[in-house]
């Protein structure tokens, strides 16, 4: 037998089919194929009416919210789009910071290595400029006002439960910060708006890159010069 999964219901539905190709025109398009170990475990998941269960438990804590199918793939693929460009900027603060304190990469990790938030990254470097490159400190605070204006909207974003409001459209919030249901908690959120966040990130990394990086590097010596003509 061949197994494929096909998601349907919020769920994962497994669909077996004889070795032969007779039955390849009733296979769907959009079905995976999948080993016969995997079909069993599959197989083994809660049912549909079972999961139904759980999601009507979910909208009670939710205050009536629904959590059915969302955040939706376009969503995701937005979410998706914020953590990849946020990350970028990490290695840029951190490449920053190495160069104006004047260290090696080596010693740089033991000053910038672990959890530091984006904007310990951004403060450390203003710091450093203070002291050894005043004409960028403030390139560097416009910078760091503006990661922390998108970090506040990445967190909820990236952070935050996702469902549909009363006419269908996303809204994300944080339900479970305070110990009662308000009002207010979800907010109203479009593509164009998490797209903005994730073009903002991109920006902030090619200005550190331009307005700081590229004008603190040494020129090169002659003999780095020549090092491109001769390849």
């Amino acid at each position: 037998m061949r197994y494929f999964k096909r998601y349907e219901y919020d769920m994962w539905r497994v669909h077996a089919f004889e070795d032969d190709s007779s039955a390849d025109p009733f296979i769907p398009d959009d079905a995976v194929p999948i080993s016969e170990e995997e079909a069993k475990q599959l197989s083994q998941q809660p049912s549909s009416e079972t999961l139904l269960r759980a999601m009507e438990a979910g909208r009670e804590a939710l205050g009536g919210r629904s959590l059915s199918r969302y955040p939706t793939k376009e969503i995701k693929e937005a979410i998706g789009r914020i953590c990849v460009n946020s990350a970028y900027i990490e290695v840029t603060l951190r490449t920053l910071i190495w160069h104006v304190a004047g260290v090696s990469s080596e010693v740089g990790m033991t000053l910038t290595g672990g959890k530091l938030r984006l904007e310990d990254l951004a403060d450390m470097l203003l710091a450093l400029l203070k002291l050894r490159a005043p004409q960028f400190v403030d390139a560097a605070k416009n910078i760091k006002s503006r990661i922390t204006m998108l970090n506040g909207k990445r967190g909820q974003f990236v952070h935050g439960i996702w469902s549909p409001n009363s006419e269908g459209n996303p809204s994300v919030g944080k339900p479970f910060l305070k110990r009662s249901h308000s009002e207010g908690k979800f907010q109203d959120v479009t593509l164009e708006e998490m797209y903005e966040v994730a073009e903002g990130y991109m920006q902030i990394e090619a200005e550190l890159t331009s307005q700081i990086l590229i004008p603190l590097l040494p020129e090169p010596t002659p003999s780095q010069s020549n090092v491109g003509k001769q390849n």
